[in-house]
């Protein structure tokens, strides 16, 4: 989109009248300002149009603010108005609809002991621009701002895009500022409006204003007073407040986890798990000892064999054999019983 600035009209109408004046001179040299006065007045409506001058239409959704010679500033929200370079300057577009703008809010600093923090807050908020003239005169105070996004990032002051960011910004800061100061402080918006008393599903501590868990809890109380602190600071810049929703809120996990617990359900959880590894383990018993008995009878019986068939086993040894297979975990532990020697009272091996 063309600049309306007044540099480059003012510019090309200089042009102009050299051009004129160069033609005619060049052609006529006796009397050359009639010809002169004639191009002149031919190529003025050439510049005006160039330059859009004539009448415009307000673009639908937008709120044009015009700016005179004499400083006089007047917005227009339909319909069509005059411009003429030189004389007007388009100042701005602004957009006239509800805007939306999500943002985080990290690290807020809360009074709780140990200075424990809110992580992040979502906010989504719905405002618009209701009083465009107070907003354009608030705009110098982010003029710098205007002219990094003209410079930089090229956009115009007649383009939409730039007022819906240079505003999302103006209300982030705004937000943000209310959030920290309005967590900070709320202790004392609880003192002055009971209906703000936080409601949590556990005891309550000291001071359950300062926790950041019962005030992510309390979403919509924090939020509805943060609401009322934005719009008293964002009318002072023309600005309307529609809606102000915190979408979450993220705390420390280890923080929720030590207030919702629950003491009474750990026991019986406790008790509970104990008493399935009481049943596991006296079914591991039983079945362990029906293994070992099983064992020992199968010992003794081979035992009794090898002693039919004339080896020397005393009763001690036949103590000590049928003890290993007893309390050994499988594999005979009492080697030395179970080998067999070379005299007539030593040991076999077992089977």
């Amino acid at each position: 989109m063309r600049n309306t600035r007044r540099f480059f009209p003012v510019l090309m109408l200089i042009g102009l009248i050299l051009v004129s004046a160069v033609i005619a001179t060049t052609f006529v040299q006796d009397d050359p300002l009639p010809l002169f006065l004639l191009l002149f007045l031919i190529g003025l409506p050439l510049w005006l149009f160039s330059l859009g001058g004539g009448w415009r239409v307000v673009d639908k959704d937008t709120v044009v603010i015009r700016k005179d010679l004499a400083g006089n500033i007047q917005p227009f929200y339909r319909g069509s108005y005059l411009y003429m370079p030189i004389v007007h300057t388009i100042e701005a577009k602004m957009p006239s609809y509800p805007l939306r703008h999500e943002f985080p809010i990290a690290s807020i600093d809360t009074r709780t002991p140990g200075l424990l923090q809110i992580n992040q807050i979502r906010v989504r908020v719905i405002y618009e621009i209701s009083d465009f003239r107070t907003y354009f005169d608030r705009s110098a105070d982010v003029k710098e701002r205007i002219k990094d996004l003209e410079d930089n990032v090229k956009l115009s002051r007649d383009d939409p895009s730039l007022w819906r960011k240079v505003t999302n910004e103006v209300m982030y800061q705004v937000i943000d500022d209310a959030v920290r100061d309005g967590v900070w402080k709320w202790a004392e918006h609880v003192a002055e409006d009971a209906a703000l008393q936080l409601d949590v599903p556990f005891e309550k501590k000291p001071n359950p204003e300062y926790d950041p868990y019962a005030l992510s809890l309390n979403r919509e109380k924090l939020a509805k007073k943060i609401r009322e602190e934005v719009q008293f600071l964002t009318e002072s810049w023309g600005l309307c407040v529609h809606s102000l929703v915190f979408e979450n809120i993220t705390i420390d996990d280890g923080l929720i986890r030590r207030k919702t617990r629950n003491k009474a359900r750990e026991l019986e959880n406790a008790e509970h798990d104990a008493r399935k590894e009481a049943i596991a383990i006296r079914l591991r018993g039983f079945a362990e000892a029906e293994v070992r008995a099983e064992t020992v009878a199968r010992v003794i019986g081979v035992l009794l064999n090898q002693r039919e068939k004339g080896v020397a086993l005393s009763e001690q040894t036949l103590y000590d054999i049928v003890r290993a297979a007893m309390y050994s975990d499988g594999e005979m532990i009492w080697h030395a019983t179970m080998e067999k020697g070379p005299g007539p009272n030593a040991s076999v091996k077992a089977a």
